[in-house]
């Protein structure tokens, strides 16, 4: 297993924003009446979920709305949270690409080229 000191900050955040969010949820979905827990089963996977998560997409990553009151701004705030998006998705693809193992820490696709710094060839060579 790939392990250095250093990842400890990094894992103790991880492990704080995990359990802050699922103790969040937890007290949600306890404060929930019966009748409020019984839609939330049946409308969890409806239609409106799919388009929720669209334009959570749309918003949060192409900054759509920004970019029809300031066109400047929608492309810098796009470009950040695409370049990020994609930052973290293609380090996750990198290390499954890499790696010997399928499942791996959190914080290897991060520090990839820390764990293994000549034997990890990027895509250009």
């Amino acid at each position: 297993m790939k392990f250095d000191w250093f990842v400890v900050p990094f894992l103790a955040g991880l492990t704080f924003v995990f359990g802050f969010c699922g103790i969040k949820f937890y007290r949600w979905i306890r404060q929930l009446s019966r009748g409020e827990k019984f839609m939330l089963k049946k409308h969890v996977f409806s239609r409106s979920l799919w388009l929720s998560v669209k334009e959570i997409f749309s918003e949060s990553l192409l900054h759509r709305k920004i970019f029809r009151t300031h066109p400047l701004l929608g492309y810098m705030h796009a470009s950040l949270a695409f370049g990020w998006f994609l930052l973290i998705v293609l380090g996750n693809v990198e290390v499954k690409f890499y790696s010997e193992y399928s499942v791996n820490p959190p914080y290897v696709p991060i520090f990839l080229n820390y764990f293994e710094p000549v034997t990890a060839p990027n895509f250009f060579g």
